[in-house]
Formats: structure tokens, C-alpha cells, sequence
């Protein structure tokens, strides 16, 4: 529940709303002003974090940092032989390595400068966590610009909702895996939104090897790339043959790139996943407990929590409520409004927004099966669709006709999700403080 120190940074950032709509009531504030700011602050934000959040206080940290400097010391990969929740923290050693192998070079960085000090080497590599989120951002915009989109109020909302989402403004300020998959998903969103020819699609194969080579859940993106395509043959884009073409050779890259770690889990562990290795199989006292649990699990911990164990949460309805309101305008606009939806985007957008759709039900169902194993069907896994997502929530939200209250209504989802952040940010330190 929220504090009065909570209540009172909501009724802040709404007055301060309230003057700035009253100041420009008759101009409109140029998105590149807003974007700047929402930058700055999301930077600001995240380096609180990195700096006040405990050392390894947040989901398996300690357990990815010892991957690190397991690579470091060893100079070869791990072998996993425990499990989740084992006092070794070394759960995380069949994950795949690009991560850790990204991080190793800070690590030894730090270690050679300041020794074995564990504060100083944490929060150097979690710094890298946040110029993830940076490319992140950057590649959010390019993909706005490819798929032309003129409306303000989608722009500025996509880009608040991959900077303030309290999860994910927590998450890009720790060390964590999901981080470096989210960047190089939003590469491969990038690539995707651009015009197909075969130089694209080589990097695009490439790219997403090293997302497979990063977590496995990077599968999520073959279909997009497949949708894509069959897309853009529909729409006589591309040929059959050429839309065939540009998969196979998709394919064909992301497999030399990423297959020697999978044939690697095959010899070492006999399973090309190797999941089942580090993660302890639940057992539910009934399926639709189950899934009433996950559903729930997956919501909340996609809006905002923060935590060990994700045991800090805030306000997560608050988010959950936009969600289904974007939702009621998506069908609102599908049913009643079509015309106004496909103005919003030009050329490929339609395509690009159906792929990436069918791809987040795909996330979804994924996050659902690994909630079923083993309980830990946690929404963060949902964020390497996280520009998607914003995308159709912001289309949802405009066709409920809120850009008719104002000239500046785009200033509506930045002051939202500003103030559920840095709410989220208030109550998390009240947690943070007892434990220092």
C-alpha cells in the first residue's frame, strides 16, 4: 500500500502537471524536450538503485556475479551441479554465456584497480546494466522512426514506459542476464522494422544468435522474424521464395552462432536446455491454482517490484489497471474505430505490430510453462517484447480518445509513470535502509 511520503510525491508530480499544461495551454511541447528529460531522469533513477539497492539484493545477482568471476578465475566455463536456493549461489552456470562473458572484462577491470571488493565490482558491472537500458532507449526511438510514427502521445508513451516501468527501471540497474537479452531483443525489433534486403537479414541472423547465446527465451523472437515474413509476403513485399530465402539464411546464421553451447548442454548435461538441472520442479496442488498463482505472479512482477525474491512490491494494480485499459481501447479500436487504427502506422507498422503481437502471446505461454515447472513465471520475462508491448498499450490508451483533453495530453503517461517510479523508488527504500 502506499505511504503518506508515496501519496505525496503522486500529488507532486500532478501538480506539477497540472502548471505545465496550464503554462503551454496554448503550444505544444516538442517530443524531443520530453524524450531529454525522461532520459535524464530515467538515468538518475537507476543510478539511485544502483548505488542504495544492497549488494546481491536483487533477483540471483550474487549467483550471475559469481558466473562472472567463476569466467574470470577459470578462464572456461562452468558446470552446473546444484541447485536454485543452494548456499554456493552458483545456480545461474547453465545459463547460456554471453552475459557473463560481457561482464568479465569490468570485473577483472575492477579487481586489478580495488581488489576483491565486492561493493565496488557490483556496482561497476550493474552500471553496465544501465547503458544496456541506454541502447535500449535508442533503439526504441529507431524503431518508432522506421515504422512512422507521427503521433506524440504514442511516441512519449513508449518511451516513458521502457524508462519509468518501475520492474524493469529496477531490473536495468542490477546485474542480471534479462538485461543484455532485452537489448540485443530490441536490436532485433530494430532490424525487423527496417527494410528487408539481404544485408539486414545477415545481421539479423547474427544478432539473434547472440540473443539465443544470451537466454534462451530469445525463441520468442524466431516467430516475430517468421511472422514478419509470411507478412510481408501476404502483403506482396516480398516474393515466396524471397521471404523463404530470408529465413533460411536468418536460420542458418543464428544457428552457427548459437548451436555450440546447445550441443555443449547435450554432451555435459544430456539436455539441450539444461534447465532442469538448476531448477527445482514444483509440484501444485491443483492446475487451476496454478495458473490463478502465475497469472497473478507474472502480472504483478512485471509492473513493480524489486527485491531479493521480488518480495518488495508497489501499487502493482495500478499498472495491471492501465494494462486492461489499453486492452479495452485495442478492441475498442479493432471493433469500432479500424480506420483511425491503421492511420497510425504507415507501410510495414501493420505487419510489425501483428508479428510482435503473436510473439508476445508466444512470451506469455512461455512464461506460463516455466511458471507451471517451477513456480517462476516472473514478468520481467515478458521485457525483451517490452517496446511492442508499450507500443500497443500506447495505441489502446489514444484510441479512448484522452488526446482530445489536451494539446500536451502525451504528458499524461510521462507524469504516470514518473510518479509510479519514483513512488516505487520511495517505498523500495524503506526496505533498502533496514537492510544496510
Amino acid at each position: 500500500m502506499a505511504g503518506g511520503r508515496e501519496l505525496l510525491i503522486f500529488a507532486a508530480v500532478f501538480l506539477l502537471l497540472l502548471y505545465v499544461l496550464y503554462r503551454y495551454r496554448s503550444s505544444q511541447i516538442p517530443f524531443h524536450r520530453i524524450c531529454l528529460a525522461i532520459i535524464i531522469i530515467g538515468v538518475c533513477c537507476r543510478l539511485l538503485f544502483l548505488f542504495f539497492t544492497p549488494t546481491y539484493y536483487a533477483p540471483d545477482e550474487q549467483a550471475h556475479f559469481n558466473y562472472v568471476k567463476y569466467l574470470y578465475e577459470n578462464r572456461s566455463f562452468p558446470i552446473q551441479t546444484t541447485q536454485t536456493g543452494a548456499p554456493t549461489n552458483d545456480w545461474e552456470y547453465y545459463q547460456p554465456p554471453l552475459y557473463y562473458l560481457a561482464s568479465a572484462p569490468i570485473y577483472a577491470m575492477v579487481r586489478n584497480s580495488c581488489g576483491g571488493d565486492h561493493y565496488a565490482s557490483v556496482r561497476v558491472i550493474r552500471l553496465f546494466s544501465i547503458l544496456l537500458w541506454g541502447i535500449n532507449v535508442l533503439l526504441a526511438l529507431k524503431i518508432l522512426e522506421n515504422l512512422r510514427v507521427t503521433s506524440t502521445f504514442i511516441k512519449t508513451f513508449v518511451v516513458s514506459m521502457v524508462s519509468f516501468l518501475p520492474t524493469y527501471a529496477y531490473l536495468s540497474s542490477v546485474i542480471n542476464n534479462d538485461n543484455l537479452l532485452i537489448t540485443l531483443g530490441g536490436a532485433i525489433l530494430y532490424l525487423l522494422s527496417r527494410k528487408r534486403s539481404i544485408s539486414n537479414s545477415v545481421v539479423l541472423g547474427v544478432v539473434l544468435g547472440l540473443a539465443l547465446l544470451t537466454k534462451l527465451t530469445a525463441v520468442v523472437f524466431l516467430l516475430a522474424i517468421a511472422a514478419m515474413l509470411f507478412f510481408q509476403w501476404i502483403r506482396r513485399s516480398l516474393s515466396f521464395s524471397s521471404a523463404g530465402f530470408h529465413l533460411v539464411l536468418i536460420l542458418v546464421l543464428a544457428s552457427a552462432v548459437a548451436s555450440p553451447w546447445y550441443v555443449r548442454n547435450v554432451i555435459v548435461y544430456g539436455d539441450i536446455t539444461a534447465e532442469k538441472i538448476a531448477n527445482i520442479r514444483v509440484h501444485w496442488p491443483s492446475t487451476s491454482y496454478a495458473l490463478q498463482f502465475i497469472q497473478q505472479y507474472m502480472k504483478e512482477s512485471f509492473w513493480s517490484v524489486a527485491g531479493i525474491r521480488n518480495n518488495i512490491r508497489f501499487l502493482p494494480r495500478a499498472g495491471i489497471y492501465l494494462s486492461y485499459l489499453a486492452l479495452a481501447g485495442l478492441l475498442y479500436g479493432l471493433v469500432l474505430r479500424r480506420r483511425e487504427m491503421r492511420d497510425f502506422l504507415e507501410g510495414e507498422g501493420a505487419a510489425f505490430l501483428i508479428a510482435t503481437a503473436l510473439a508476445i502471446v508466444v512470451n506469455i505461454a512461455l512464461v506460463f510453462r516455466f511458471g507451471m515447472l517451477y513456480a517462476q513465471g516472473q514478468g520481467r520475462f515478458l521485457f525483451p517484447m517490452l517496446v511492442p508491448i508499450s507500443l500497443l498499450m500506447a495505441i489502446g490508451i489514444r484510441m479512448l480518445g484522452i488526446t482530445r483533453l489536451s494539446r500536451n495530453a502525451h504528458l499524461f503517461p510521462t507524469a504516470f509513470f514518473l510518479a509510479y517510479l519514483l513512488s516505487f523508488i520511495s517505498h523500495s527504500f524503506k526496505i533498502f535502509v533496514q537492510l544496510w
